[in-house]
């Protein structure tokens, strides 16, 4: 994600997040999406092919997408080894990167077809989109930090939140925190709250060091504070909270303690 995505794209906010987050992901879904591929057709496994083949330069996969694709072709799948001839194909891509996504792809289908979806695990563009768009409403005012805490614990954004695309937010921020004019508090607040209702322990610990300097949003301090405070509290029970942490949040407690009146001297 380059730092274009945080302050070049402009979305709608009147509406509703979800609408907001479908305008920033639009240009970058693909014509066809693999749940939509039946297999059993003349043309599907040459479909699924050229998805897999472009899908890596557009919206990532998404795990229900996949659990939806698995199920509607599974007697497919199971007779043909077709995963297993998928796997071979994707051993011989010579882009490096292209190679490993698309073997993690295949991979994450054959969890869902040996029965066990709750292991598929992926970075998910639309939990991405969905939490700049919950950023861009609380900047604008229509949201506070709690309301958009209730859109992140809905199951179907719950389920997107596996670790590889929570710690994806954390890592994505940071690699384009140095390019941005402002820092994003109140996004990075939003990384955190889906760190830790993936109760995933390196996602929460990058969220704590992405917070260390970052300044309380504009009127809201209090949640800031909050979100510190509960990362600490999750942290320390995993034994993950360090010097610099407790150092940090100290200074934050600090920030904005009420100052003293001058009768009390």
């Amino acid at each position: 994600m380059s730092d274009a995505m945080y302050e070049a794209v402009e979305i709608p906010v009147e509406g509703d997040p979800d609408a907001s987050a479908q305008a920033y992901i639009n240009d970058s879904l693909p014509p066809v999406f693999l749940d939509q591929i039946d297999l059993a057709s003349a043309e599907g496994v040459r479909q699924l092919a050229h998805c897999l083949a472009r899908r890596y330069h557009q919206a990532s996969l998404e795990c229900d997408e996949i659990e939806r694709f698995v199920n509607r072709n599974k007697a497919f799948l199971r007779r043909s080894k077709l995963l297993d001839r998928l796997t071979e194909a994707a051993q011989r891509i010579e882009d490096e990167k292209q190679r490993a996504w698309t073997l993690d792809a295949v991979q994450q289908m054959g969890h869902a077809l040996s029965g066990h979806p709750e292991r598929l695990d992926m970075m998910s563009s639309r939990l991405l989109w969905l939490c700049l768009a919950l950023d861009d409403h609380v900047t604008a005012q229509i949201y506070r930090h709690d309301q958009v805490v209730g859109w992140l614990r809905r199951p179907t954004t719950r389920r997107r939140m596996t670790p590889q695309a929570v710690q994806f937010l954390a890592v994505d921020y940071y690699r384009n925190a140095g390019t941005l004019q402002q820092p994003r508090t109140e996004y990075v607040m939003i990384i955190s709250e889906c760190a830790m209702l993936a109760d995933d322990e390196r996602a929460m610990t990058m969220a704590a060091v992405l917070l260390r300097d970052l300044p309380p949003p504009p009127d809201g301090g209090e949640a800031w504070l909050d979100v510190r405070h509960r990362l600490r509290s999750r942290l320390l029970a995993l034994g993950a909270w360090g010097e610099l942490d407790e150092a940090a949040l100290q200074r934050a407690v600090s920030r904005l303690a009420p100052p003293v009146a001058d009768d009390d001297f």
